[in-house]
C-alpha cells in the first residue's frame, strides 16, 4: 500500500490546502478523531520548516486538511500526518510539496 502523495508546488505567497485521505488505513465506518500535521525539509534549506503548516488540521471523515503558507523557493518538503481513528488506531501518511 502507498501512504505517499506528491502535492502540487506551491508559490512562497500562496495559501493552500493539502488532503491526507485515511479511507484505505481504516475499517468501513472508522473516522479520524483528532490529527496533527508536520513539515520537515525534504530538499534545500529552510531553518523553519515547521512554519509551512498554517494552523490546526481540520477533520472529515476519513479525511485531514491541512492548510500551508509561505515555504522557501526551491525548497521541497516532506509533510506527515498522523490521524487517529475513532477504533483508537494511529496511522501515519507522508505527502510532498515543493515551493517555486
Amino acid at each position: 500500500m502507498n501512504n505517499r502523495s506528491i502535492f502540487n508546488a506551491k508559490t512562497a505567497s500562496e495559501i493552500v490546502a493539502v488532503t491526507f485521505d485515511f479511507a484505505s488505513e481504516y475499517a468501513v465506518g472508522e473516522t479520524c478523531t483528532s490529527a496533527s500535521v508536520t513539515a520537515v525539509v525534504y530538499s534545500g534549506a529552510d531553518p523553519d520548516a515547521s512554519s509551512l503548516v498554517a494552523t490546526s488540521p481540520s477533520l472529515s471523515q476519513t479525511r485531514v486538511t491541512q492548510t500551508l503558507t509561505g515555504g522557501v523557493a526551491g525548497v521541497t518538503y516532506s509533510l506527515t500526518a498522523t490521524a487517529l481513528s475513532s477504533a483508537g488506531k494511529t496511522r501515519s501518511m507522508t505527502g510532498f510539496v515543493s515551493v517555486v
